[in-house]
């Protein structure tokens, strides 16, 4: 079965070490791609790699970005090839 997971908030650069990077999580997944869009629907980040997530900078890795909330864009296709697509808002907490 396919299955597909996306968190709601996250927190980078954590003393714990966990939640320290976005992405999605799932089961069965052939391909994979995601952005991120500040509140401007400025693009600061894109990967096509599941494994690699947003760490929570901009202006590529330079900064780190603000704590508030971002959009998502996801996009995964599944072991049968079907595409499915993702939209929503993921909270940067410090």
């Amino acid at each position: 079965d396919f299955t597909f997971y996306v968190p709601n908030a996250f927190t980078p650069s954590s003393t714990h070490g966990t939640n320290d990077f976005f992405t999605g999580y799932g089961t069965n997944i052939n391909t994979f791609e995601m952005w991120i869009f500040d509140r401007w629907g400025e693009q600061i980040y894109h990967t096509n790699d599941m494994t690699h997530g947003w760490d929570g900078t901009a202006k590529g890795g330079k900064h780190p970005a603000k704590q508030e909330v971002y959009v998502y864009k996801i996009e995964v296709t599944d072991f049968r090839g079907d595409l499915h697509k993702y939209v929503g808002h993921v909270t940067l907490l410090r």
